[in-house]
């Protein structure tokens, strides 16, 4: 995995909560595509949560 800034890493996921927001906010839940959330779901999972390692000094 390429070595994501942390400007980079809030895009992609600012990037997935505005998708969120036009496709879903405001609708019945019902009426929401478990397939379209699921894939909204998988793109934050995906995005970078850190450091996995400790930093070397």
């Amino acid at each position: 995995m390429a070595n994501l800034t942390l400007a980079q890493i809030r895009l992609q996921l600012d990037q997935v909560a505005s998708e969120y927001d036009a496709r879903f906010a405001g609708q019945s839940r019902v009426s929401r595509d478990l397939n379209d959330l699921n894939g909204l779901v998988r793109r934050t999972q995906q995005a970078p949560s850190g450091p996995r390692e400790a930093p070397e000094v």
